[in-house]
């Protein structure tokens, strides 16, 4: 019973147009209510980072995938323009042998772009895997209230003399 009013007495307000969000904790103890803000926004960035890292290591093991397929693809591009060479010393003569060169060597670069691309991205990546460190971004820091917010004793006071004289 004591979680659920707990509950209640937190606010989360998301910031129009932004991806920012601000939490409210409301409650009777003004350092309990910052030692709960606290702990909320370290659980969230626990959270996050789990998110994070989980996201960043299925993106390495999809580029460590593709690389090692690249890898192939590209031996297989080289060893068939390779075989190609050697089947045919003098080609300067002929056009079609000529074109199936070029073609050749047009798919060794290709596969050498592609693979170079992958690896580029497969070492920042790995650098992004060290670097995962705060994902939550907290602007203000949460702080000990000085002012009494809710319940204003004030207004409910007023409230009921007001309901009082009715009623009498």
């Amino acid at each position: 019973a004591y979680a659920t009013s707990l509950l209640l007495q937190i606010e989360i307000i998301e910031i129009k147009n932004t991806s920012l969000i601000e939490l409210v904790v409301y409650g009777s103890e003004p350092k309990m209510t910052k030692d709960i803000a606290d702990a909320i926004i370290d659980r969230l960035n626990v959270i996050m980072k789990r998110f994070k890292v989980s996201q960043v290591k299925e993106k390495k093991y999809f580029i460590k995938n593709r690389l090692d397929e690249i890898k192939e693809d590209l031996r297989s591009s080289e060893e068939q323009l390779k075989n190609f060479r050697i089947n045919n010393r003098s080609i300067s003569s002929s056009p079609g042998l000529l074109l199936e060169q070029s073609r050749l060597i047009r798919e060794v670069e290709v596969q050498t772009q592609v693979y170079i691309t992958l690896k580029q991205e497969f070492e920042m990546v790995k650098i992004e895997e060290i670097d995962i460190s705060t994902v939550v971004q907290v602007l203000g820091p949460p702080e000990i209230p000085t002012n009494k917010i809710k319940p204003n004793s004030t207004k409910t006071m007023l409230v009921f003399i007001i309901m009082g004289m009715f009623l009498g």
